[in-house]
């Protein structure tokens, strides 16, 4: 730019004392105005010349420099191209592209509000409540001593009935049978063996992922409705509410303040 400013003062320096000499000064202000008007039309064409002429001589440069335009001579960042001095090329060419990559990015982000958020938020609520609703589904599906018989360990009624309740009303990904570990291993090895018998043998085509494993969890004792109907007596033997009435007050109202 600096080059086709220094060439249109050039110009318009010669051409004005060219007519001046010849015209004098009775002609100044239409020669400006010609002047002015010459420059808009001949800018594109100089601009043209000087980026041809400028690039035969980077060319030359390249081939006397090594190709380096000079840039370990001069600190001038490389253009890249042809020998590293075309232009619109190299380093420059490369940031443009960064550009327009984090930009495409940003948009995609922008488009995609809240959506990435949300499925964090989901994610972070799932890993909270995931151990809690595997620890709920493992106290459902354990079996205690009250499931085996005391002498061969084998699983009694209730014990084949929470076996079958297990592989049949469990969701797929459910299906396991823990047994709560006994404290003589013997005894726990064998009720595993009874239950995992009885999985393979009436359950195999039904379940055939469902795994037998044992838990130190400790089972519930007693039924819910059981715990219920101990609830429910408790709320109904407990004694109705009674306000105290102060001394030397005849009323509830007069007692509270009313």
């Amino acid at each position: 730019m600096d080059c086709v400013r220094y060439c249109e003062q050039s110009i318009d320096s010669v051409v004005r004392q060219w007519l001046t000499r010849f015209t004098g000064n009775l002609l100044t202000p239409v020669i400006s105005e010609t002047l002015q008007m010459l420059k808009f039309k001949s800018f594109l064409t100089l601009a043209s010349a000087v980026l041809i002429l400028g690039s035969g001589a980077m060319a030359q440069d390249c081939s006397t420099c090594g190709g380096s335009c000079g840039s370990s001579q001069f600190g001038y960042p490389s253009m890249g191209g042809s020998c590293s001095c075309g232009l619109g090329g190299g380093s420059h060419h490369e940031r443009m592209d960064a550009i327009r990559a984090e930009n495409a990015k940003i948009t995609a982000r922008n488009d995609a509000w809240p959506k990435p958020f949300s499925c964090a938020d989901r994610q972070l609520y799932h890993e909270i409540w995931a151990p809690m609703i595997d620890q709920g589904f493992e106290e459902q599906c354990l079996l205690s001593s009250e499931h085996f018989d005391s002498s061969t360990h084998a699983l009694n009624r209730l014990g084949m009935s929470a076996v079958a309740g297990i592989m049949q009303n469990m969701p797929s990904h459910r299906k396991h049978v823990f047994i709560h570990r006994d404290v003589d291993e013997t005894v726990s090895q064998a009720r595993w063996d009874a239950v995992n018998s009885t999985v393979r043998t009436f359950y195999g085509q039904v379940a055939p992922d469902a795994q037998v494993a044992f838990s130190n969890r400790q089972p519930s004792s007693v039924s819910g409705a059981w715990a219920e109907a101990i609830s429910n007596k408790y709320l109904l033997a407990a004694p109705a509410p009674v306000i105290p009435i102060s001394s030397g007050k005849q009323t509830v109202a007069s007692s509270v303040g009313q």
